[in-house]
């Protein structure tokens, strides 16, 4: 029974640990922007219903493209909106 307890936890390297970080911080503010493109595409008084379901189809088609889109698109407004 030689580092039974530890064997686990020193079985990644450093290097590898912190591209984990970096991976898990991308992911994080990916989903957070995702989440608050959604929110501000359906608090938005000036979209119709029907730009309100192209916009959350393209975001679920092409989510990076989508979000980029809407906050170029959207941006200024936005940040009123959430101001």
């Amino acid at each position: 029974m030689s580092g039974s307890v530890l064997g686990p936890l020193l079985a990644i390297t450093f290097g590898e640990f912190l591209w984990s970080l970096v991976i898990i911080f991308f992911m994080v503010v990916f989903f957070v922007l995702l989440f608050a493109t959604i929110i501000d595409i359906f608090r938005n008084p000036t979209i119709s219903g029907l730009g309100k379901a192209g916009w959350v189809l393209l975001i679920i088609i092409l989510p990076i493209i989508g979000i980029l889109a809407y906050l170029i698109v959207q941006g200024e407004k936005m940040s009123e909106r959430w101001g």
